[in-house]
């Protein structure tokens, strides 16, 4: 596993960003690293174990807002049906005709990546990670290197037209 991710050209996306106001650069950083994250979020679908199809299609993306910094902006990787923040399982809600719709949610996916006492584990939300860590890191800089440029461009016309 990597312990450092080196990604070139930061420095001067962070000196773009300084020159918009703090709500724009907030709004490009995170539509940003959501990239980033949906490029991990991919790798993952592409990686778990496939015979019905449900863990692929419960594998999301959302953003973490509580018990992190107020200058950070995390997103995580995560299976539906476990609660990202605690690790416990989602309260299963009840369907139309009030039966519970928990045969919906894979919870399964911890065995296969963790392995139990019977079988041995399958990693693919940690190799999919470490495989895709440095193309998240290029897509967070290239997005808010194109965007912060655009937006810098766009208040420069808006400050033409008003003299």
């Amino acid at each position: 596993m990597a312990d450092s991710i080196t990604i070139q050209g930061l420095a001067q996306v962070g000196a773009l960003l300084k020159e918009l106001p703090q709500i724009v650069r907030e709004k490009i950083a995170a539509k940003g690293v959501y990239n980033g994250a949906d490029v991990t979020r991919r790798e993952v679908e592409a990686r778990a174990p496939f015979r019905t199809g449900l863990l692929r299609s419960k594998i999301r993306v959302a953003r973490r807002r509580k018990g992190v910094a107020e200058d950070l902006i995390t997103y995580v990787v995560y299976v539906q049906g476990i609660r990202p923040s605690s690790g416990k399982k989602a309260k299963r809600k009840r369907g139309a005709a009030g039966t519970a719709n928990a045969a919906l949610l894979p919870y399964y996916w911890y065995f296969l990546e963790f392995g139990t006492s019977k079988m041995s584990a399958k990693p693919f939300m940690v190799q999919a990670f470490t495989s895709s860590v440095q193309e998240a890191g290029d897509e967070v800089r290239d997005y808010s290197r194109e965007h912060a440029e655009a937006e810098i461009a766009k208040r420069a016309r808006a400050l033409g037209a008003l003299m």
